[in-house]
């Protein structure tokens, strides 16, 4: 069992708590040396919150060299829930979120961004980022070779 607990918790202007479950606590506690974990549940499971959250939880947006990626299948499915969701906590870390490029970037010189992948062709788009911390959000929605 941990505890998710972390600094930006305490930096909210607005009045948002978030707690892990017990699920996403198992989930947070994969040691990092494991190269894939996957995660399921019915909706509202709380599958997209942990996985948008863990930069914050883990600490990595503390890291000059942190580049995330949260990729969903298409752009909508970003721009009506994820990405909104983010703008609840992100803020309070310093982050700064820039519209056109669709990141995240962090004081200390971090990214989270956030992309999609709808055409096979998309895939190309981040064949050169060597991201840090990759999240499939709902992996059943992309195709074998995405």
């Amino acid at each position: 069992m941990i505890t998710v607990t972390s600094p930006f918790e305490q930096a909210l202007e607005k009045d948002i708590e978030w707690r892990a479950t017990k699920k996403q606590q198992r989930f947070l506690s994969t040691p990092f040396e494991v190269d894939e974990v996957g995660y399921g549940g019915a909706l509202g499971a709380g599958k997209s919150d942990v996985l948008m959250l863990c930069p914050l939880i883990w600490g990595l947006h503390e890291q000059p060299k942190y580049k995330g990626l949260f990729l969903r299948r298409t752009f909508p499915e970003l721009e009506g829930e994820i990405i909104p969701r983010s703008k609840e906590f992100f803020p309070s870390t310093g982050a700064v979120y820039n519209e056109g490029k669709r990141r995240w970037t962090f004081p200390k010189g971090g990214l989270d961004i956030f992309g999609h992948c709808e055409a096979e062709k998309d895939v190309k788009k981040y064949d050169t980022l060597q991201a840090t911390l990759l999240r499939w959000d709902e992996a059943t929605s992309f195709t074998g070779y995405q």
